[in-house]
Order: C-alpha cells, then sequence, then structure tokens
C-alpha cells in the first residue's frame, strides 16, 4: 500500500492552487474593462473627471480600460463653453487623450436648446438619449458607475 505524507499532499494542493491563481490573473489582466459612468448633476463634474482619472490609472492605463462618460440631465449645461470650469480643462483633456468617451444627451440638448457645437470641444451627441445608451451599454457588459 502507497501511504502519501500529509505534508506532501499539502504542498502538492498548494502548488496546484498557485498555478491556478497565476493562470486566473494571467487571463483577467488581459481583459479589457468596459465601464460607463453616469454623469447628471452640474455639481458632480469635478468629481467625475476626478473618479474618471483614477480609474484609468487603478487599471494600469488607457490600454485597460474602455471608459464612457454619459452626461444628460442639467449636467450638459456644465459643459457649455461659456460655463466650464476652465480650471477642470486640463483634466478633461487629458481624459480625451487617453482614450475616454464623453456623450451628450440628445434629450437634454434639445431641453436647453443647445447642440454639441455649444459644448466644450469632445462630445458625441447620443440620437437616443441618455438614459437609453446607459441601458444599452450595460446590455453590451459595461459597468455602471454613478459618483
Amino acid at each position: 500500500m502507497l501511504r502519501i505524507k500529509p505534508s506532501t499532499t499539502l504542498a502538492s494542493l498548494q502548488a496546484i492552487l498557485l498555478l491556478l491563481f497565476i493562470s486566473v490573473s494571467s487571463v483577467q489582466a488581459v481583459e479589457k474593462q468596459k465601464v460607463v459612468y453616469h454623469l447628471s448633476s452640474i455639481d458632480n463634474i469635478g468629481l467625475v473627471l476626478t473618479n474618471a482619472h483614477f480609474h484609468v490609472q487603478g487599471v494600469g492605463g488607457p490600454e485597460n480600460v474602455d471608459l464612457i462618460v454619459v452626461v444628460n440631465g442639467a449636467a450638459i449645461k456644465g459643459f457649455t463653453k461659456q460655463n466650464f470650469n476652465p480650471a477642470l480643462q486640463g483634466q478633461f483633456d487629458d481624459l480625451k487623450a487617453k482614450g475616454v468617451h464623453f456623450e451628450a444627451c440628445g434629450n437634454a440638448l434639445q431641453f436647453f436648446k443647445l447642440s454639441v457645437d455649444d459644448l466644450v470641444p469632445g462630445f458625441t451627441p447620443l440620437p437616443q438619449g441618455g438614459v437609453a445608451r446607459l441601458g444599452e451599454l450595460q446590455m453590451h457588459g459595461y459597468g455602471y458607475i454613478r459618483p
């Protein structure tokens, strides 16, 4: 009868678990996060830009995340050329340069009688509206964040 020492079995089990952890971690590291930030309050513009910045940094850079910011409601007024806080311009430009997409709710634009040309450059208008877009992105596997 073959007898296996308990310490040998434990060491083998630990080695197998370590290999499994390494292989799962490697797969997860390659997978790109898909995230949508929902911004509807003009008071949260700075917070969302800061969160998006730290999100990109936290996942190791823009190559590891597909991040979209959907702006609707009153927040859209905070991105007009006349109302945008100049102190946030550098952060906004940096996020765009890192591939963060900014999308403007078509319903909010219409409600506030604005066009995408009234906004700071870098927005894509949404003909279907912001909330419809949020639902669409979630159906395609995007995680939803509303700071």
